[in-house]
């Protein structure tokens, strides 16, 4: 299986290290300089508590070379998936199976609509990884998280189900799964509430459920999040909600979020693919969700400050 991965930083990275153990030819392609020129000097290097490995993933800059992918996978941040896709096109054959484990929502519908022949498999990973070095991951919770997948076609579904095959030979805990769009609403959860709120105060996951004073503001944002879900009809209440999100955050107790480690570094943040993409759902069901919006606000302030 050749597989093309667009975005090989600290989760792409990764799921590119565990496709090759599962025996894909996989290529990379990433748009930060340092950690693509340590990628094409040296190999992507996992660092873990057994030893490191280096990971010989040929890695190319903004566009892969003009050979199509049987799989093409999407692990950009969400405002740059559509020039993500157009930087792909030319790996991107008719029959190309392209994959989105990208966090929030619209990144399925944002890759059907620039591809729309091709098959779409789209879902979440509950792993965890950092990328602490350029050409350095350290994975957070391979052995403990879980990758869910769907497609909303046979086709996709077919092919799905190769690819899944190649990620469980490779040591990641996949599988297609039916119920995707509770899975998807339940890494929400996780995403609305642990990203921002360790965005602004530059705490570890652990650190933030340890601290008293945060947990009422964990949960309000984990309930509004509920609370939207289920008026779309998807069956996640609030206390389950509740519960999950307060038992990834102690799972992954040293892991920064994206969110927070793109503040740090003065990036742009995914606040609009996740609370905004919450909150258009709310406003458009005329729900309140006071504590997301001011979650929101506050993030993209931050955003706006490191633009300017």
């Amino acid at each position: 299986m050749h597989v093309v991965m667009m975005g090989t930083g600290a989760l792409g990275g990764l799921f590119a290290h565990h496709l090759a153990l599962g025996g894909a030819e996989v290529l990379g392609v990433d748009n930060a300089p340092a950690h693509l020129a340590a990628m094409q000097a040296h190999g992507l290097r996992v660092r873990s508590a057994e030893g490191d490995v280096r990971s010989p993933i040929p890695a190319f800059a903004a566009t892969p070379p003009a050979r199509v992918a049987d799989v093409l996978v999407c692990f950009v941040k969400g405002f740059g998936t559509v020039a993500a896709m157009a930087a792909a096109r030319p790996a991107i054959g008719p029959n190309t199976l392209l994959v989105t484990l990208q966090n929030g929502l619209g990144n399925a519908q944002a890759i059907a609509d620039a591809f729309p022949g091709n098959p779409v498999l789209y879902g979440l990973t509950t792993l965890t990884s950092d990328l602490v070095a350029p050409g350095v991951i350290e994975p957070l919770s391979t052995a403990a998280g879980n990758t869910d997948l769907w497609g909303d076609t046979d086709a996709a579904r077919q092919q799905g189900a190769a690819f899944v095959d190649v990620l469980q030979r490779g040591g990641i805990a996949a599988r297609l799964a039916p119920d995707i769009t509770l899975s998807i609403w339940k890494k929400l959860a996780v995403n609305c509430a642990l990203n921002p709120l360790c965005a602004l105060t530059g705490m570890r996951c652990g650190e933030l459920v340890d601290l008293p004073a945060m947990v009422p503001a964990i949960d309000t944002l984990v309930d509004e999040v509920a609370h939207v879900a289920q008026a779309l009809g998807v069956p996640l209440p609030a206390d389950r909600a509740r519960a999950y999100v307060h038992q990834v955050a102690q799972a992954s107790r040293r892991h920064y979020p994206s969110m927070a480690i793109d503040v740090r570094h003065g990036r742009r943040t995914e606040i609009e693919t996740l609370c905004g993409a919450v909150l258009r759902e709310a406003d458009r069901l005329n729900l309140p969700a006071p504590g997301l919006r001011q979650a929101s606000a506050l993030v993209s302030a931050l955003d706006a400050r490191l633009a300017s």
